[in-house]
């Protein structure tokens, strides 16, 4: 009863403030998306930076625009330590874990094949 009652004096304050859209699982403070190229004749690499809710699943999504290559998704704790990675021969990747806490994590986007750029969409939840 206590926490129904919470949620919902969360969500109306944040609707009194101009919110319109909680985010209940994935990142904070709601679905993201990157646009960017890399490139695995130049080792080139991207890394990204988000907060992803404790105790809810946080999905991120590589799709591969250019349908050729291979790229291979990675995601970190801010100690350094692998988490997920999702290294399969495929052009797009797909991982999923469940953050114990909310706290931030470093996600790197990697070109492993291909000898263009390859243009890609990340995706979180």
């Amino acid at each position: 009863m206590i926490r129904k009652f919470s949620l919902s004096v969360l969500a109306l304050t944040l609707i009194a403030l101009g919110c319109h859209a909680i985010a209940l699982a994935g990142a904070v403070p709601g679905p993201q998306t990157r646009n960017n190229y890399v490139s695995a004749k130049y080792d080139k690499t991207d890394t990204y930076f988000f907060v992803f809710k404790g105790g809810e699943p946080a999905r991120i999504r590589v799709i591969n625009q250019s349908n050729k290559g291979d790229i291979n998704l990675y995601v970190y704790d801010l100690d350094g330590r692998l988490l997920v990675s999702d290294v399969r021969r495929d052009d797009d990747a797909d991982v999923t874990f469940y953050p114990r806490n909310t706290d931030q994590f470093r996600v790197v986007v990697r070109a492993v094949a291909g000898n263009s750029p390859l243009k890609y969409q990340l995706r979180t939840n």
